[in-house]
């Protein structure tokens, strides 16, 4: 059997975790699978011509354990003359005050401040001490929740940054290499604690399957998760490739009907899950069938899904607002003044003489300042509201125009409309009315200005 030197070697160099002459940043806990990870990049560090660097965090949830666990990190770490970046929180108050276990706060907590460190270390990769063991657990855990795909492909290889060395080594290896080698180490005692529930799959659940099956069922679970994990790469690939054809703007995510039509009840699901994804919206099933039951229903047929996001059935799309604002109030407005409201700004120029040639946009129209008066609000469309659009030479409701636009029903509630004395001026950033256009009888030009919000 090749010695665990050689495996991680290997295991580097076939997943590409680690680049020669890169900084690695490991997160060392004190606990002997971190303990063993330190020892064996300390090993290889000459080979691979690695700069290291340790990150240890002190959650504060085992009183003197904890702090006896961040002094034991510092002294291995000085030994092997490797620079330590450790860090003290309060994860009891900060997981009570955002509502979270204390194992999910911990979470948030140590991968913040890896970001932090790898940034400041400009570290490659942040490397932690999940093995084979983890990986079996963490796919039988998936598999109580009913996860899909990516829940049975347990833990990846990578994740953005942070890389697995280990994830071929059982737990049996890493202790026997700890042993052989006289690896320092110390026990966290909340690992023996059964009230979680990987607690329970780890020293109850799996050592019982593993009596009935000589085989291994920790092998059979990570062979199980290597092939999960190659069936979710393919979903990913799919996914990125039908999601790159999609216009995403204006914080809108569209899904045409047609396409998603055509794959299958499978694949339907996975595009709704990453819309989802998109909209910052929590995926969850019962949305998932909600959304694509809008497939079979007409326009107009909209569905809300919590925190402001709402999902339209418009046409022959599906449109997924990340965050549906309220129809624009009434405001009434002057001649020569600027107004920046949420989701854009508007202004009108002071009277001024007409230019000898002017160009008109849908940012910016001309109007005759004698026809336009005084009396301007500024406002969102009505039904029943009409104008004449410039060129037409007859009245057309507003709500018609829109549709003949093709405006997504998303954005007609956020038109806004400049009235004056009760008759349209403006369809802001669409089309002026005829009656205000400048003729060859105009005196004096006001100069009208709409520009949405990029984000709006």
């Amino acid at each position: 059997m090749r010695s665990l030197e050689s495996q991680v070697d290997a295991f580097l160099r076939k997943n590409k975790l680690v680049r020669r002459g890169d900084t690695v940043l490991l997160a060392v806990s004190g606990g002997v699978d971190s303990m063993v990870m330190l020892r064996l990049f300390a090993r290889i560090r000459e080979l691979w011509k690695l700069r290291l660097r340790v990150v240890h965090i002190n959650h504060q949830l085992r009183g003197d354990e904890s702090d006896g666990d961040e002094a034991f990190v510092r002294l291995q770490t000085g030994q092997l003359s490797i620079p330590v970046y450790a860090q003290r929180y309060e994860t009891a108050t900060y997981s009570k005050e955002r509502h979270l276990s204390k194992q999910e706060g911990a979470r948030e907590l140590r991968y913040r401040f890896f970001r932090e460190i790898q940034e400041q270390t400009h570290s490659a990769v942040v490397a932690t001490a999940h093995h084979a063991d983890d990986n079996a657990e963490t796919v039988l855990l998936n598999i109580l929740r009913g996860a899909g795909v990516r829940g049975l492909a347990g833990i990846p290889l990578r994740r953005g940054h942070v890389v697995r060395p280990l994830l071929f080594a059982t737990r049996k290896e890493i202790e026997r290499y700890a042993d052989e080698s006289s690896v320092p180490f110390r026990n966290d005692s909340s690992n023996a604690s059964l009230s979680y529930t990987r607690n329970i799959l780890r020293h109850r659940i799996i050592p019982q399957l593993e009596a009935k099956h000589p085989s291994g069922v920790v092998r059979s679970l990570n062979r199980v998760s290597t092939i999960m994990r190659r069936v979710d790469d393919g979903i990913q690939k799919h996914l990125s490739e039908y999601f790159s054809e999609l216009e995403d703007r204006r914080n809108i995510v569209e899904l045409d009907t047609r396409s998603l039509e055509r794959e299958t009840d499978f694949m339907k699901e996975q595009i709704v899950l990453r819309a989802l994804t998109l909209a910052d919206v929590e995926p969850t099933e019962k949305k998932v069938r909600s959304i694509l039951d809008l497939i079979r229903r007409p326009t107009g047929a909209r569905l809300s899904l919590g925190k402001q996001s709402t999902i339209f059935r418009d046409r022959e799309r599906l449109m997924l607002k990340k965050e549906l604002n309220s129809p624009f109030k009434e405001h009434r407005v002057a001649v020569g003044h600027e107004y920046s409201f949420p989701a854009f700004e508007f202004s009108t120029s002071p009277p001024e003489a007409v230019p000898p040639s002017f160009k008109n946009g849908r940012t910016s129209e001309f109007v005759d300042a004698d026809k336009l008066g005084n009396d301007l609000i500024l406002r969102s469309w009505r039904r029943g509201d009409w104008f004449v659009p410039l060129g037409f030479g007859h009245k057309k409701k507003l709500s018609d125009y829109l549709v003949d636009e093709k405006v997504p029903l998303f954005e007609k509630s956020q038109i806004p409309v400049l009235v004056s004395h009760g008759e349209i001026v403006w369809v802001c950033g669409r089309r002026l009315d005829d009656r205000f256009k400048v003729t060859s009888a105009t005196r004096k030009v006001v100069r009208l200005n709409f520009q949405p919000h990029a984000h709006a």
